[in-house]
């Protein structure tokens, strides 16, 4: 749960650290719809926070209706947000060319394969990030809280920091953005999985109550950047603003809480 929670915060401080790079240029260059995708990641942060912090509850076998509660609501936005109209901004997005060389149009089926590859080498990397974390909160006296929120988090969210760093140096501001605060929904949808996973009941109700100031963290987090990026469309104001420091700076200091408040 802390690499969930922390990996949602990581990719709020990675949005503010790719308009800093740019100039302040990205977030008044992307379309107000990514709001109703902040929405959802942050109603469905909010639903696990919940589900720790209340006594437990009714479960489906080992399944937490907390969890499936997620999960539905997960993949009704998907449906409602398929359905939706483009935004009325759309029009005046269109990413502009920035010195890169697009590569020839070959298929799909070389862009398909590459990404199966980066996919299986994550997979295949991903427990012996879990392993090592662990290794490190029990050799160094930390909490798995802390580790989970920012070490994990941080190296987990490294792909969509990559991915965000090239979208917009292409000019795709849209698919950067979309793709952090996809990112922080589909964490929560994931919560699916590793309920499944965990056979000793409903995990939300395993999960120590600490791991609450890390989803809550999220929320602020994700909070005060659809607020910067509903600012920066409305206004297309091209000036340095503080959103993106204040955002840095929060993260800085909800880590600092985590570390404090954190059982080791």
């Amino acid at each position: 749960m802390g690499d969930l929670f922390g990996s949602c915060m990581a990719n709020m401080a990675i949005l503010a650290v790719i308009d800093l790079l740019h100039r302040h240029h990205v977030w008044p260059a992307v379309e107000v719809g990514h709001a109703r995708v902040a929405s959802v990641a942050i109603t469905l942060v909010a639903m696990a926070v919940l589900g720790i912090l209340r006594p437990p509850g009714l479960a489906m076998g080992w399944l937490g209706l907390d969890t499936l509660a997620i999960a539905g609501t997960y993949l009704a936005a998907v449906v409602w947000m398929r359905r939706s109209p483009r935004s009325r901004f759309s029009a005046d997005l269109a990413p502009h060319p920035t010195g890169w060389t697009r590569a020839e149009r070959t298929g799909v089926r070389p862009a398909v394969l590459r990404f199966a590859f980066a996919a299986v080498v994550v997979l295949v990397a991903a427990p012996a990030f879990a392993r090592s974390g662990q290794a490190i909160a029990e050799l160094g006296g930390i909490s798995e809280t802390f580790v989970g929120a920012a070490l994990l988090a941080v190296a987990t969210s490294l792909p969509e920091l990559v991915v965000a760093l090239a979208a917009v140096r292409i000019g795709a501001h849209d698919l950067a953005v979309g793709n952090l605060f996809g990112s922080n929904a589909f964490n929560m949808f994931a919560l699916l999985f590793v309920d499944a996973a965990y056979v000793d009941g409903p995990v939300l109700a395993a999960v120590d109550p600490a791991q609450a100031t890390a989803g809550v963290g999220a929320i602020l987090l994700m909070a005060l950047a659809l607020a910067a990026l509903v600012h920066g469309v409305e206004t297309r104001v091209r000036r340095l603003e503080p959103d993106a420091v204040v955002l840095l700076t929060l993260y800085v200091v909800l880590l600092g809480i985590i570390w404090t408040q954190s059982p080791a």
